[in-house]
């Protein structure tokens, strides 16, 4: 039935078209009905077959009371599209669209609806139980004289609104399975009975880019466990993306509320379960835990403390996001005061073993040195952590023996004695020289043993009394003090 002009005029029960029950595939489309009852029960299309296609009507109804443009009668698997859809009359009752007695898996979908002032008065209305899987979709509903939806003796299970704003609702004594879509950002599907009787259902949720919130305090009846999809998050760049809690806190299954998803958080549509709401839910990044506190160790390179060795300050540096790159922040202490101050800036990776050196020009025997480390992972800080303490030890010092030369044979007996002496910490050197007579004659003198010498040479005296010829030679050594 297309492009006709009906009218109806009487008293009750006048309808512009009637589907019977037990008929399909009807296409009713691009007409103008209007019923003129002078009193009840008047309705523009009465609806009681199945997969029928009602498309672009103008439809009134009007009289006194219980008067419906657009009426569904156990019928199920329709498409009503872009319809204008008036219910009026100066009675109660008249409703816009209504549908009742076990109709179900209909789509309603950009229908213009326009309510009457009078009293219980609805846009739409869904009636008695069975009334289930039934989808409305951006319809526009005025004249808000009362409620734009109201469900009736549970007769709304399974309800879906796609794109449906709603300035006043009631869901009745409960709908089971009931679900909020918004075909741009997401969409809940409530896993328990909700209720409610409120004012803006499109307050009361309201979903955002990567956001859904249920405002439970003002609409205590959705306040129940549901399954969360948002739209389009992909791979947006969040570390260790988790479901944010406002924003802020991280929604585990041990929070409160709690959440577990059933996807991972980075791909296109994210889906995860809520357990109640009076809050914001959004994917972002992991909260960023700081570098975990360093513990360095101090060393010099060859272990013996001593002057001319490099100090080494060094730790495995770590951090619980493993993605974290970590910069550095090196102090050096001398005697507990700050000398230097090094920033490590190389971005290591997680677990890097570092190491930092002193070179030995900035150390002086006696002193006492420690390091202090403190990491950065390009948000947070760790603590300083201090080493122990290593003291700076005396290095000794060494001697070059010169002349006279290993196993040298002369016939100066009163030869002079050369040597170099050097000491890695600069200190004043005295020396100390021995020459002693290895004999395998009769010949025979005591060692001699010249100590504190400041200079690097000396002149024997007494002459040398034995000889190689006898067989006899003698040893000499030096040795060098440099006080301690």
């Amino acid at each position: 039935t297309t492009e006709n002009i009906i009218s109806t005029n009487g008293t009750s029960s006048n309808s512009g078209i009637v589907i019977p029950t037990g008929s399909s595939t009807h296409l009713i489309a691009h007409n103008i009905i209007t019923t003129n009852g002078t009193s009840s029960s008047n309705s523009g299309i009465a609806l009681r077959g199945n997969h029928s296609e009602i498309i672009n009507n103008t439809i009134i109804s009007d009289g006194t009371s219980s008067n419906q443009a657009l009426v569904f009668v156990v019928a199920s698997f329709n498409n009503a599209t872009n319809n204008t859809l008036r219910g009026l009359g100066s009675g109660d009752s008249n409703h816009g669209l209504y549908v009742t007695f076990g109709s179900r898996n209909n789509y309603l979908w950009g229908n213009n609806v326009t309510k009457s002032t009078g009293g219980n008065a609805y846009g739409i209305r869904l009636e008695n139980s069975d009334n289930t899987n039934n989808t409305f979709r951006s319809n526009i509903i005025a004249n808000s004289g009362n409620r734009d939806f109201y469900i009736v003796n549970y007769g709304g299970n399974e309800t879906k609104f796609i794109d449906q704003n709603l300035t006043d609702y009631n869901l009745g004594s409960g709908v089971n399975l009931f679900s909020v879509k918004n075909t741009h950002y997401g969409r809940i599907d409530y896993l328990e009975v909700v209720s409610g009787s409120e004012t803006n259902l499109s307050n009361d949720v309201r979903f955002g880019n990567n956001s859904v919130t249920v405002d439970s305090v003002n609409a205590p009846g959705l306040n129940v466990s549901a399954n969360v999809t948002l739209y389009d998050i992909h791979d947006r760049g969040f570390t260790s993306p988790i479901i944010l809690i406002d924003g802020v806190t991280e929604c585990t299954t041990t929070s409160s509320p709690s959440c577990s998803n059933f996807t991972d958080l980075n791909v296109e549509n994210v889906k995860f379960n809520v357990s109640s709401w009076s809050v914001n839910f959004s994917i972002g990044s992991s909260p960023n835990n700081a570098p975990n506190s360093p513990s360095p160790s101090i060393n010099s390179t060859d272990g013996s403390n001593k002057t001319l060795q490099d100090l080494n300050c060094f730790d495995t540096i770590t951090d619980n996001d493993s993605g974290d790159e970590l910069n550095v922040t090196v102090r050096w202490y001398r005697e507990d005061v700050l000398n230097l101050t090094i920033d490590a800036n190389s971005s290591y990776a997680n677990a890097t073993a570092f190491n930092t050196i002193l070179v030995a020009a900035n150390t002086t025997k006696g002193e006492d040195w420690h390091c202090s480390l403190r990491l950065h992972d390009g948000s947070d800080y760790s603590s300083w952590v201090n080493s122990s303490n290593v003291t700076i030890l005396n290095s000794p010092p060494t001697v070059t023996l010169l002349r006279p030369f290993e196993n040298e044979t002369t016939t100066d007996r009163d030869p002079t004695f050369n040597w170099t002496g050097s000491d890695d910490d600069s200190d004043t050197l005295t020396y100390d020289l021995n020459v002693s007579l290895f004999a395998t004659s009769l010949c025979s003198e005591a060692d001699r043993y010249d100590t504190g010498l400041n200079e690097t040479n000396f002149s024997i005296s007494p002459y040398l009394k034995c000889l190689i010829d006898n067989g006899d030679f003698y040893n000499w050594s030096v040795r060098a003090n440099d006080g301690e």
